[in-house]
């Protein structure tokens, strides 16, 4: 029977063989026509799953599986070498059984290469469970074909698994192929710039670089190269000859000299005024000259002449250089040069023909800050004795001799200066005492000043000066003087008065009344209490400010109600004798015979009541009770005094004009 795992492993010798045919189409990586590599040499031949053809190695064709079983398909598979199915000895694909070839598949145990299942031999294909020599397999095999990985060209190793072909070879990273079946990079300009050099954009042409326009600062000037636009600013040749540089088409040249300079003739850019830019005769003393551009040396200058040599020496050496002031000496000219004469006023030449000080403790005296007397020494100074009014101590320092004589201590009260080897010394006298600041101040100050200025205080010792502080139970209120921290304590005069006692700077101030009293006058007393016949039965009793205050009946007057209203007569039963109407806030109050009679004017929606009444709307259209007729004029007494009235807008009389007595008024206007 057939080996049901020929097919994948044909499969998987093809496409081994399919990688080594690539291979051979290259001569296999240098191994000569007809071999392959393998096992790192060459072999000849080809691969397995590969025959020879006009010298090169072709791929085999590859043969389907057969269905699971089917042992007919099986023995009908095309030979691949010559297509039949007879017993040949040399080609091992016939059926027939053949003990020395071991392509048969009649069962024989001697060649096992029958398909019979024989459980002795292992050699067949059909399942046995006890043989283990069957082929049937329950899982699918999946070949990979890009493992091992078949792209081995140059750039391009990408291997992708394609239905139709098995593998595709793709190009590597940063490559492309661009229609030529080669892979090449995707930017050639960055792995190398041909144009820089040029000025020229890089191009990317599949694959290659090739040179573009001029970049940017750069033109070709209808030439093939390009130049810089602006060449002078890139590098000046002309600086150095001092001419001015013209761009000409990208090319630096040079024209006409530049500021400051000028040819002279000889096709040479130099100085207008070379003696300004170097002149090599001022220290000579000579003037300089221009000379075609070039700086000569002339005549000498102002404060230089020649002696006779030749040379420029100048007029008063000693003022351009005085050798001989360090020397103390007279500088002297001799020809053009400084030579140093005498001595200068005040110094002298003690015989070593050096010139020093002829008083040089005049000079300088290193001996003031020691105290002592400076001598001359030979132009030099030593210091002697001590100055007047000091002497020398045992510690060799000059000090004062009598140190207390200035009197140095008089700045300080209360001192004595005591002398103590040539220094002083401030002691406090007798009774004083220094409390740490330099001061002397008395030991007990309290003994001369006991604070008995001050009421309520005693004295204590700050620091030896007096402090008066208070004594118990009072206190500085900030003015100076003692006074009681709670004067209402110990006071009676408010509350014998029947007031509040309030502490004002620790002195006593009465306030006002306290609680059931009130103030009449400048006198607290106690508040009245409203009785059952404070208002006498015809009234309301209330208690204002301590006082009572009784609110009348309308026909009961007086403070206490204990009279009859204006109007009204006969106390206590108060008949009313008034004529003429009059309100009492809005009620319009009339007397009958006696009788009283109320109306309330807001009620009444007349203008005016028939009888002539005073109710009516006449102030901002509000019904009410009013004592005239907005308008209206009359005459009448007020305040003793004859008046002529006017009746205002909120129905009263308000308006007066007081008229003469003996003239009289009529119709509400003074005669």
């Amino acid at each position: 029977m057939t080996n049901k795992n020929l097919p994948y492993i044909l499969v998987l010798a093809m496409l081994a063989s399919a990688f080594m045919l690539l291979a051979c189409d290259t001569d296999y990586e240098g191994c000569p026509a007809g071999s392959y590599p393998s096992g790192g040499g060459c072999e000849m031949g080809c691969p397995e799953g590969s025959v020879m053809e006009d010298g090169k190695c072709e791929l085999l064709p590859v043969v389907e599986e057969p269905e699971d079983g089917d042992e007919e398909a099986e023995l009908e598979q095309e030979d691949v070498v010559d297509g039949d199915n007879e017993d040949d000895p040399t080609d091992g694909d016939d059926t027939e059984d053949d003990p020395a070839d071991g392509d048969d598949t009649e069962d024989d145990p001697a060649d096992g290469d029958d398909t019979e299942d024989d459980p002795s031999d292992g050699d067949d294909t059909e399942d046995d469970s006890t043989d283990g020599d069957d082929t049937e397999e329950d899982e699918e095999i999946i070949v990979d074909a890009c493992d091992p990985n078949p792209c081995t060209e140059s750039n391009r190793t990408v291997c992708v698994a394609d239905d139709a072909s098995g593998f595709v070879c793709n190009c590597d990273a940063d490559f492309e192929d661009y229609g030529d079946g080669t892979c090449k990079t995707s930017d050639p300009c960055a792995i190398e710039d041909p144009c820089a050099a040029t000025y020229q954009e890089c191009l990317n042409d599949k694959g290659v670089a090739t040179c573009g326009d001029c970049l940017t600062g750069y033109d070709d000037f209808d030439g093939d190269e390009c130049l810089f636009i602006d060449a002078c600013s890139v590098e000046d040749p002309c600086l150095v000859d001092k001419q001015e540089c013209v761009n000409a088409q990208g090319v630096a040249t040079c024209g006409d000299c530049i500021n400051e300079y000028q040819d002279y003739g000889s096709g040479v850019c130099l100085p207008d005024d070379p003696c300004a830019i170097n002149d090599p005769c001022a220290a000579g003393g000579k003037a300089c000259v221009n000379d075609m551009g070039i700086a000569t040396c002339g005549d000498c200058l102002g404060d230089f002449q020649d002696y006779g040599s030749g040379e420029c020496l100048p007029n008063d050496p000693c003022a351009v250089n005085d050798p001989c002031a360090a020397e103390h000496k007279e500088c002297q000219n001799n020809l053009g040069v400084s030579e140093c004469g005498a001595c200068l006023d005040h110094f002298t030449d003690y015989g070593d023909g050096t010139c020093l000080a002829s008083d040089p403790c005049g000079i300088e005296d290193p001996c003031a800050a020691d105290l002592r007397v400076c001598e001359n020494n030979m132009g030099s100074t030593s210091c002697g004795d001590c100055i007047d009014d000091y002497t020398e101590y045992g510690d060799g320092e000059c000090r004062l001799e009598f140190p207390c004589a200035s009197n140095p201590c008089d700045s300080i009260a209360n001192t004595t200066c005591e002398a103590d080897n040539g220094y002083h010394e401030c002691n406090c006298s007798v009774d004083y005492m220094d409390y740490g600041d330099g001061e002397c101040r008395p030991e007990d100050p309290c003994e001369a000043d006991s604070c008995d200025s001050i009421a309520n205080s005693e004295c204590s010792n700050n620091q030896g000066v007096v402090r008066c502080d208070c004594i118990t139970d009072y206190m500085d209120y900030g003015d100076g003087e003692c006074r009681l921290v709670d004067p209402c304590a110990s006071d009676v005069s408010c509350s014998d008065n029947h007031r509040d006692c309030e502490n004002d700077q620790g002195n006593v101030n009465c306030t006002d009344c306290v609680n059931g009293y009130h103030e009449v006058g400048s006198t607290c007393v106690e508040d009245e209490v409203c009785e059952v016949n404070t208002c006498n039965n015809h009234g309301s009793c209330s208690v204002v400010n301590g006082e009572t205050e009784c609110d009348c009946e309308a026909i009961y007057g007086g403070d206490t109600c204990n009279q009859c209203a204006d109007g009204y007569d006969s106390y206590p039963s108060c008949e009313c004798n008034f004529t003429e109407p009059r309100c009492d806030g809005n009620i319009l109050l009339t007397c009958s015979s006696g009788t009283l009679v109320d109306i309330d004017c807001t009620e009444i929606a007349d203008t005016l009541a028939g009888d002539g009444s005073l109710c009516g709307d006449y102030y901002n259209g509000t019904p009410g009770c009013h004592a005239c007729i907005p308008g209206d004029r009359t005459c009448g007494m007020m305040g003793g005094y004859l008046c002529a009235l006017t009746c205002g807008d909120n129905g009263m009389w308000q308006d007066y004009d007081i008229c003469s007595a003996s003239a009289g008024c009529d119709n509400g206007y003074c005669n």
